[in-house]
């Protein structure tokens, strides 16, 4: 059976939307740990600027669907679409676990062996993504202490 949702001729399952609104942004990510570093940092991936900071951090999953959907690319990420999906919230717990998971990836001892150009990257294992947010522009540990605040907020 074909999955029901396309992005960059990628067939998936699932989508989800990281962001700190209640509101659809309208952009979705195959990749649930994604979601979950845009809901912490904010997509701007582009110059430095303080990270994400407006709201608690909320994942949004589209609803299962019968129908095949091609979701547009999003021009500025990879593996992105752009659409306006049925959705619901995943739930603060699951949320506040996901962002307890990312914390717990960052603080792994030798994570800032990964680094290039002084900028300190992501473990490669998981959460890679890292780098197409804002939080590219700051240290681990600033990372860690942005993800602490944004998980008090749940």
């Amino acid at each position: 059976m074909k999955a029901p949702y396309s992005v960059g001729g990628t067939e998936t399952s699932f989508l989800y939307q990281g962001s700190q609104l209640e509101e659809d942004t309208g952009y979705w990510t195959p990749y649930y740990n994604q979601a979950v570093v845009y809901a912490v940092y904010g997509s701007e991936a582009n110059i430095k600027k303080p990270m994400k900071n407006v709201g608690k951090p909320t994942i949004k999953q589209a609803k299962e669907t019968k129908e095949n959907i091609d979701l547009k690319d999003d021009p500025e990420k990879t593996m992105a679409g752009m659409g306006k999906l049925d959705y619901t919230l995943v739930s603060d717990k699951v949320v506040k676990d996901a962002i307890d998971e990312l914390i717990g990836e960052l603080e792994f001892i030798g994570y800032d062996d990964f680094e290039s150009n002084g900028v300190n990257y992501a473990s490669p294992e998981q959460f890679n993504q890292i780098m197409e947010t804002t939080a590219q522009f700051y240290s681990n540990e600033e990372r860690i202490q942005h993800a602490k605040k944004m998980q008090e907020r749940i």
